[in-house]
């Protein structure tokens, strides 16, 4: 492919470069781009903890599939993941027909946990109790200072939910209970990840989870339905989005659950009328772990998985967290084969998708690098850290004998 096409010159707008780059694409290319596999599909034992690249699988994903996205994967040494990603990146950049640079999405959700030796910060509901949005912004800085340059570009943090029902097993994901409070370390984390000027010349992404009223479910079980009335939804759960949205977050991942017994991933007046419409989000829409199989299987709204394809595409869903099969492809193209799905649609996902990719400079930086590992689990990196620690202890004062325990002394 010649170097001097427009999509690939640096000193063009974005918005140029992506419609050059539209018209260039199949359409089973830009389906590709709208989905997401785990690392399973592509390493060498199809286990999380290994984070060795079978080339061959990867190909097959990339080459004839067109795959734009992966994710996951344990905490391993950095020079490991350097390796698994450099030959990764080499062969979606050097060997497929455009070469369309991938994104790579990890759960970095207090700190780098996903690498090891990095610097892992208290829990989001710790940092919430320091009422101090600087130790957000730095657990956000310090992610990317130590995962940027080892390609991870694309970080599933910061959860926006709140921290409603003290029975959801997820709570300490959260920043609390108070929307003002979850709104302002939802900015501090997002501004410390997606603006970090020392990790250049690497640009990474932070993603605004789960949106949205999915940690007040009514069993308390994770993943199982809310009832929220359009006050509640507007008072309490859509703030802390949408302060992060007005502050330029670019990813959102929508609830896996319910909300007065529609599924989310589905729900037209949550994904386009409330987020897009509304809000003026206009960033990537990405499920969780299989949220469109489960229209199938779990909540029963789908007869099959093509139908449940149909309805999370046409509420609003731009990328497919498949991760393990293929079935988000293949049914993607018969949609359109069948008229049910126009491409029109499939353009509008992909270009917000490949916007993403040139906005963080994947085109003209796609490789990690090893010549700064040495950053990682830094002495300031755990001061702040350890900071941060101390800031959000609690002292529970016994006022008139309300815990069944004796006072010392």
């Amino acid at each position: 492919m010649p170097q001097n096409l427009p999509y690939k010159n640096a000193s063009l707008p974005v918005s140029e470069r992506v419609e050059d780059l539209l018209t260039r694409m199949s359409l089973y290319e830009k389906i590709g781009q709208m989905t997401q596999l785990d690392i399973t599909v592509i390493n060498t034992t199809g286990k999380q903890k290994d984070v060795i690249l079978d080339p061959k699988k990867a190909r097959e994903m990339i080459l004839k599939h067109h795959i734009g996205s992966f994710l996951n994967g344990e905490a391993v040494k950095p020079q490991t993941w350097f390796s698994f990603m450099s030959e990764l990146t080499r062969i979606s950049v050097e060997e497929s027909r455009l070469g369309i640079p991938l994104i790579y999405g990890i759960d970095h959700i207090h700190g780098a946990g996903y690498l090891e030796g990095a610097t892992v910060f208290p829990q989001s509901i710790n940092l919430g109790a320091t009422f101090n949005p600087d130790n957000a912004f730095q657990a956000g800085r310090v992610t990317g200072l130590e995962s940027a340059d080892i390609g991870h570009h694309w970080i599933f943090a910061p959860v926006l939910d709140l921290g409603s029902n003290p029975l959801w097993p997820r709570f300490w994901e959260t920043f609390g209970e108070d929307p003002y409070l979850a709104s302002e370390m939802g900015i501090a984390y997002t501004d410390g990840l997606q603006n970090n000027g020392e990790s250049f010349p690497y640009r990474q992404v932070a993603t605004g989870k789960h949106f949205l009223g999915y940690s007040d479910p009514k069993t308390g079980r994770d993943r199982t339905p809310v009832h929220l009335s359009m006050q509640q939804i507007h008072e309490f759960h859509r703030p802390s989005f949408q302060k992060a949205i007005d502050a330029g977050l670019k990813t959102i991942m929508t609830n896996s659950g319910e909300i007065n017994g529609i599924p989310v991933v589905a729900s037209h007046d949550i994904l386009t009328k409330l987020l897009r419409d509304k809000m003026k989000f206009e960033g990537v829409l990405i499920t969780d772990w299989d949220d469109i199989g489960k229209l199938v299987d779990f909540h029963y709204t789908a007869r099959n998985y093509k139908e449940a394809v149909y309805s999370a595409v046409m509420a609003g869903i731009d990328m497919s967290m498949t991760p393990l099969h293929l079935q988000f492809n293949t049914c993607m193209l018969e949609l359109v084969e069948e008229g049910r799905i126009t491409e029109d649609r499939i353009d509008l996902s992909a270009r917000r998708i490949l916007t993403l990719k040139f906005e963080l400079g994947l085109f003209e930086n796609p490789y990690p690098r090893n010549d700064r590992h040495h950053r990682i689990g830094h002495s300031e990196y755990r001061s702040r850290a350890l900071n941060a620690a101390r800031e959000s202890i609690v002292l529970l004062k016994n006022e008139k004998n309300l815990l069944p325990v004796s006072n010392p002394g």
